[in-house]
């Protein structure tokens, strides 16, 4: 029952993997049997995140919790997926854990591109509120130039006939 699950499924002793489920190992690129006596660092990106996972979850599981969270999984061809890891303690003397994944990458693609496309939004809000401002300013220019334009006018007229008086005297 647990190797036709659709969720991966291992069995972990002291960080070492000792079972994986075919959907575990469908998830991670790896072909039957062959995590078995894998070391879990295996799986990771780096090691920053096998350490950050192992120092999340193993003060809760050996106090009898259940961990869960998610993280970044390395699969064998080197690409990167995202999991939903759960976990709970086998046996404490053996160290020995079950871990549940579920494959979380799509929607965490999903989120990363929705929040691109709220900061594209944001941006054109934005731009939208500039072109406003900057069209209301100009209006505001055209009024004023307008009013300067017209007096221009007058003194252009006022002085024409002023001239037009002081070249016949």
């Amino acid at each position: 029952m647990l190797d036709n699950a659709i969720v991966g499924i291992t069995k972990v002793r002291d960080r070492t993997i000792v079972w994986a489920n075919r959907a575990f190992e469908r998830i991670l690129g790896y072909g039957s049997g062959e995590l078995n006596g894998a070391p879990a660092r295996t799986l990771y990106p780096d090691q920053e995140s096998y350490e950050a996972l192992g120092d999340a979850a193993y003060p809760i599981i050996r106090q009898g919790g259940h961990f869960r969270g998610e993280a970044q999984f390395m699969r064998k061809d080197g690409r990167v997926v995202w999991a939903d890891a759960s976990s709970t303690v086998l046996d404490h003397d053996r160290d020995e854990t079950l871990w549940a994944f579920l494959d979380v990458t799509d929607r965490k693609r999903a989120e990363v591109q929705h929040r691109q496309l709220e900061a594209q939004l944001r941006q054109a809000q934005k731009m939208e509120a500039v072109g406003r401002m900057t069209g209301g300013v100009a209006h505001d220019f055209n009024n004023i130039l307008s009013v300067i334009l017209a007096n221009a006018e007058l003194a252009a007229a006022a002085l024409g006939a002023d001239a037009a008086e002081a070249t016949r005297d």
